[in-house]
């Protein structure tokens, strides 16, 4: 998963244990949408390092965009998605981008709600209040809330 967020993008590999792995700290520029595959490649370069060859094509990528993208029109947050899956699906056959899973419907701008769930879910997780399945673990910590201050939106 990449969180492409107003300060930069931050690329996570989830196992049974979601690790932070690299961050890219350019900023995108929505409206200069032919570079936005270049900014992520390094992400993705990395991730092919982590991840074994055999299940790149099988690893499921989703690219959710949250509030930086979210304070632009709908129209133009399209026009970057669509410039980011064409730009990534032409990396495919020079062997650059190697996660072939990827589809247009796994670009897109997350909404705030569903990020402040993610960001609860995921504390919580790492607390061992809750498993890999989202089950509450018998005995457990009380369940936590999170805040999550970003660079253009706040979520708890």
């Amino acid at each position: 998963v990449i969180d492409v967020g107003s300060t930069g993008s931050r690329l996570h590999i989830f196992e049974l244990v979601t690790t932070f792995l690299s961050e890219s700290k350019d900023r995108a520029q929505p409206l200069n949408a032919t570079h936005v595959a270049h900014h992520m490649l390094p992400l993705f370069d990395y991730a092919s390092d982590i991840i074994p060859p055999s299940f790149h094509a099988s690893t499921p990528v989703r690219i959710a965009a949250t509030a930086g993208m979210r304070l632009l029109p709908l129209d133009e947050q399209i026009r970057v998605y669509d410039a980011l899956y064409e730009g990534l699906s032409e990396q495919i056959p020079n062997g650059r981008f190697t996660f072939s899973s990827l589809t247009r419907g796994d670009v897109f701008t997350l909404h705030g709600e569903r990020e402040g769930f993610f960001g609860a879910v995921a504390a919580n997780y790492l607390r061992g209040v809750i498993d890999a399945e989202l089950r509450v673990i018998p005995d457990a910590e009380s369940i936590v809330f999170a805040l999550d201050m970003g660079g253009s939106s706040t979520q708890i």
